[in-house]
Order: structure tokens, then sequence, then C-alpha cells
């Protein structure tokens, strides 16, 4: 009997042995987590052929700024307005004048409601030399102060801003919730015409570079850039297209003014990597 214990205990410890706890279980190997650049290699003879131009870009500073929408107003309806506006001053009780003007003064601004005569500017925008703009700030936000100039971009037309005056706060709009600002420009813009706006406030700003709009080309629903890393290699950098700046975009990391961007065949080495399988990817 006692011998048969003895047996027992010696398995118990043996098949105990043969196993290790699952925390102790030999642990798989880390996957490599480096990410790869994706570039190409192209020989001087073909750069030349194909024209390749590289260009170091500029130093920018940066001010930090809110991206706006919205919509060239229609200057009938600013003529039918102030019309309305005028009428009531001339002729109607001082209840009716109050309420048009209470409401003139929420479709189009407190300021150009207490102008003695605004009908010199409907005869001014009337005559094309101004357009009128609103713009709606994404919700939650805070209305720069009334100093705060705008650069608007029209559709297809994202590099060449057009200068805009702050004109008057419409406050929150009661539908979308999104505060809304006046703006003057002096330029004729058709009516309706859908704007984007980027408007700076106040801070540091920040150091960087543009890369020019022609350095930019589109691969998978993203902009990239090429960039020379020797003679005859070019690596392909994602660029951000958040910040708009004069005749391109700017950038704060990925690029330097000592990097060599191709501002000229950049399409050409992006169907190159892509078609000829000559691609090439440095960890």
């Amino acid at each position: 009997m006692k011998n048969n214990f003895v047996l027992l205990l010696a398995l118990a410890f043996a098949l105990a042995g043969c196993s290790k706890p699952s925390a102790e279980k030999t642990a798989e190997p880390a996957a490599d987590k480096t990410e790869s650049k994706s570039g190409v290699t192209m020989d001087a003879e073909t750069q030349a052929r194909i024209g390749l131009k590289i260009e170091s870009p500029i130093p920018t500073q940066w001010q930090s700024e809110i991206h706006a929408t919205g919509r060239v107003l229609d200057p009938l309806q600013f003529i039918a307005a102030v019309a309305e506006l005028e009428t009531s001053r001339a002729t109607g009780s001082a209840l009716a004048q109050k309420s048009v003007s209470a409401k003139f003064a929420a479709d189009w601004g407190a300021k150009l409601a207490a102008q003695a005569n605004v009908m010199a500017l409907a005869e001014s925008w009337q005559a094309g030399g101004m357009s009128l703009v609103k713009l709606s700030l994404p919700t939650g936000s805070i209305a720069p102060a009334s100093s705060e100039t705008a650069e608007l971009f029209t559709f297809r037309n994202e590099t060449n801003a057009v200068a805009a005056e702050f004109l008057d706060d419409l406050q929150i709009d009661s539908a979308t919730q999104m505060p809304v600002l006046l703006y003057s420009v002096k330029q004729k813009l058709a009516a309706g015409l859908a704007v984007t706006a980027r408007i700076k406030i106040s801070g540091e700003p920040t150091g960087g570079v543009t890369v020019p709009a022609i350095a930019i080309v589109r691969h998978e629903g993203t902009a990239w850039a090429y960039v020379q890393t020797q003679t005859n290699q070019f690596s392909r950098v994602e660029i951000s297209l958040d910040c708009p700046a004069d005749r391109g975009w700017f950038v704060k990391e990925k690029i330097t003014t000592n990097s060599r961007v191709v501002v000229e065949g950049a399409q050409a080495l992006l169907s190159a990597e892509f078609s000829t399988g000559e691609s090439s990817h440095e960890h």
C-alpha cells in the first residue's frame, strides 16, 4: 500500500513538470511596427527626359486659424431688405420701424441696420463693386475679434485667396447652432457661390514650410509629395491639406527647408512607382 502511494506521488510530480503555466509559455515574436517609406529610383537620363525639377521649400510662419464655410449673398435680397428698412424709417410708425429694423439686423447685422444711409452700400453692391458673404463657423467655435480678416477660397481654387473684411457677428443660427459672421469682399462674386474660408486668430505662429501645389500628387485619396533622398532616389511623403498657404500647403513636419521637393515631374514618379514594379521600400 505504501509503495503504491509513493508511485502515485512520483507520477503527480512528473506530470506537473511536463507542462508550463500558460503565463510562462514562450511569447510570440513581436510584429515589426516600423513604417516603410514608399518611393522610386530613377536614373539621371530619365529624370532629364521627363523634365524633373527639384526645389527646396520656402520657410513659412503659420498662424492658427478657424476654418469656415459659407455662401455669397444675393444682392437683390439685400437691396429689397434695405428698401423695406428705408421705407419704414420714412413712413412707418415707431413700432413698425423697430420691427423692420430687428429683422434686418438678424439677417444682415446690427451694424448695417444702425447705419444712417445703408442704401449707399446697397447701390455699391448692385453696381458690382463688392459682395457680401455669410460664413458659418464650426459648432462651439468662438467668433474671432472684429478686426480679424478672412481669406476666402472658391470651389476648385484652393490656393488663390480672396481677402474679406469683417462686417458683423450675426450670432448663433437657431437651425444649425453654428456661429455666423458677415464679411464684405471688394469684388464681384456670383450670388450663391459656395466658399470656404480661413480666419486667423491670435496666438504664436508655428514654423514650417510651404510645399507648392504643383508638387502635390493624389493616390488612393491621399495627397503626397516626392522628396529627393539621394541623387537617383525619391521618397513619397504624405502631405496634410488642412493648412492651405499661398500657392501651396503649409507643412510643419516631415519636410524642412533642407528637403529637396519635386515640383515638376511628380506625377511621372508616381506612375513609375506603381506601374514598373521598381518601387523601393526603405526601413
